[in-house]
């Protein structure tokens, strides 16, 4: 999601520090899904494979081992009294169906958020289960055993459940699901759901004994939970799902492209030893995360992948172990800044930050501090406008009031610049012609360095460079916001949150960074050639550069606050342009 504008954003430091330096030396200033699946074996058994693929496992006594426990060769596998059922539950906030085959969740829907409708990208009901894959792969909440034909039964029997096929919880209201299996080998299960209304968190539990002695399982999320009308991903609104896994404090994400090789195919597993605090399964907008009672000792990421057009496809999905009639915390929910710290802070009680789905980026010491101010303001003007467009045309507004103290110290140091040239030209002549240890050198140096201070080369930058945490902090923040999605603006923008399919916005935004270009102030007169050719690279090839690389397919809002960041810029320069006095040319001494 980020990679490219990370790049932008260094390129664009290394060019103006870069530039500065060369005049400071040389002038005063310087998933689709495949038709054949080839699932890859993994430590963990498809549990829908047949008994000739799964893996083979020793067979131990069926009645004496319980850690590893297998039922009699004549076992039944399945309960035949069990009748298939799907239960459906409605809230105000998302509607799910829980099937009694596995007793599993086999659809979700995420409807209502702070009273807006939630849509999936393509505008239809927002589906976050991935429907082809649940016969093959499986669905979330499935368990996993030690040997493949135990997993055959926990996850293909039928459980009884003792509910109605539709339930409807108002805000506020409790519904328990328990599902039971017990099957003809002495295996007997329990899954336990506490579900309210209202609540993006509920409660559960399992229970596996083998002949009644508590044989390991694992629960399993996934495969690519996330809006599954999302076919081709990109960079910014529609990055890949992602394993997260929470270990110390410290958050991984971890996507399928980091398991590819070179020359060799993706992993099929990633193992993760040790003080999990909690993990989750997450797409760009969505998670689904588990918070456990204590630390997990392993969380195993799952890669069913495939080629497809030349390219890996990956199907992930993340397995842990779980203990029985331990409580264990599910969210499954939007990745809304205000929605994750109020469960981390009531529900959790702070010990864990469940803000960290949200993937701040490198400068999220500065960004995660500077979005609730940015939210505000944004919110504040919506309010008024009911446009979010509007809003973010406020945010680049005040940005350019706040740093017109700057832009105005930055103008005066440029003109300061051209005025001490001709001196700094002459000593750079006269050093070449002296000795280091020369004590007209070191004079000459001397009022070298007392230009260098009262010129402040770098002041030119400091603007550029403190506005870049609040560009990277609207960049965050239009790219993971819920209220923006699918947000119009006027005219032909329909969706801040997604590129302008005309383009025009971008052209319109390149148009004006090289209007803002071609009116800055230069720390030295233009008449040399090379300055002349530079000023025309900054000016006319690196919008178009950054245009091609970096914002032809940005988010329409992202490129909105920068095209009126630009034109705001414009403005402000002009009249800084006529406000700072033009100094008189410094006279060589003789």
């Amino acid at each position: 999601m980020e990679k490219r504008f990370i790049t932008f954003i260094v390129i664009s430091f290394l060019i103006l520090v870069g530039w500065q330096l060369l005049l400071s030396r040389f002038y005063p200033e310087a998933i689709t899904t495949p038709k054949d699946l080839k699932t890859q074996q993994t430590a963990t058994p498809n549990p829908s494979a047949s008994p000739s693929t799964a893996i083979s496992t020793p067979t131990p006594n069926p009645t004496t081992d319980p850690n590893n426990p297998t039922p009699p060769p004549d076992a039944a596998p399945v309960v035949a009294a069990v009748s298939p059922k799907k239960i459906t539950v409605k809230t105000s906030y998302w509607n799910a169906v829980f099937d009694n085959k596995g007793a599993v969740l086999t659809s979700l829907n995420f409807h209502h958020f702070h009273k807006k409708e939630l849509k999936a990208s393509d505008h239809q009901a927002l589906e976050l289960i991935n429907q082809t894959n649940l016969t093959t792969i499986g669905a979330p909440f499935r368990l996993e055993a030690d040997a493949a034909n135990i997993t055959k039964i926990l996850n293909e029997s039928f459980y009884n459940i003792d509910a109605e096929n539709e339930i409807e919880l108002k805000d506020g209201e409790t519904k328990e699901l328990i599902f039971t299996l017990k099957d003809a080998s002495g295996i007997t299960v329990e899954k336990h759901l506490k579900l309210t209304g209202g609540k993006w968190i509920f409660d559960f539990q399992i229970k596996a004994l083998n002949n009644n002695q508590p044989f390991p399982t694992r629960l399993v999320l996934g495969p690519n939970f996330g809006d599954q009308s999302v076919k081709k991903f990109d960079y910014y609104s529609h990055t890949p799902p992602q394993i997260l896994v929470n270990q110390n404090g410290k958050t991984s994400f971890v996507s399928g492209t980091e398991l590819e090789h070179r020359g060799g195919a993706p992993d099929a597993t990633k193992v993760f030893n040790n003080d999990i605090d909690w993990v989750a399964t997450i797409d760009h907008y969505f998670a689904m995360a588990v918070i456990p009672p204590s630390k997990l000792s392993v969380a195993t990421l799952q890669n069913n992948f495939f080629q497809d057009a030349g390219s890996y496809k990956h199907i992930l999905s993340l397995s842990f172990p779980v203990a029985n009639d331990q409580n264990y915390l599910v969210f499954m929910g939007p990745k809304d800044r205000d929605l994750l710290a109020e469960i981390s802070s009531q529900t959790l009680k702070n010990k864990h930050d469940l803000e960290t789905m949200i993937n701040y980026g490198f400068f999220a010491f500065i960004v995660r501090p500077t979005i609730p101010v940015l939210d505000l303001v944004i919110k504040l003007v919506h309010n008024s406008t009911n446009n979010y467009g509007w809003a973010i045309i406020a945010i680049a507004f005040l940005t350019n009031i706040i740093f017109f103290p700057l832009k105005w110290k930055s103008s005066i140091a440029m003109e300061k610049a051209k005025k001490f040239q001709p001196r700094q030209k002459e000593i750079q002549e006269k050093l070449k012609t002296l000795k280091p240890d020369d004590p007209r050198a070191i004079q000459l140096q001397s009022e070298m360095l007392s230009i260098f201070k009262e010129s402040n080369p770098f002041m030119g930058c400091l603007p550029v460079l403190l506005s870049f945490p609040i560009l990277w902090a609207m960049y965050i923040y239009l790219l993971m916001s819920l209220d923006v999605r699918q947000s119009g603006f006027i005219f032909w923008i329909k969706d801040l949150s997604i590129a302008d399919p005309t383009y025009i916005l971008p052209v319109i935004m390149t148009v004006a960074s090289t209007a803002a270009t071609l009116i800055m102030p230069n720390p030295a007169p233009m008449d040399d050639p090379s300055q002349k050719m530079q000023k025309f690279m900054f000016t006319y090839i690196m919008p178009v550069i950054f245009l091609v690389f970096f914002f032809i397919n940005a988010p329409s809002g992202l490129v909105l606050y920068w095209m009126f960041n630009s034109v705001f810029g414009v403005a402000v320069q002009l009249i800084i342009n006529k406000l700072v006095p033009k100094p008189v040319t410094s006279v060589a001494k003789t």
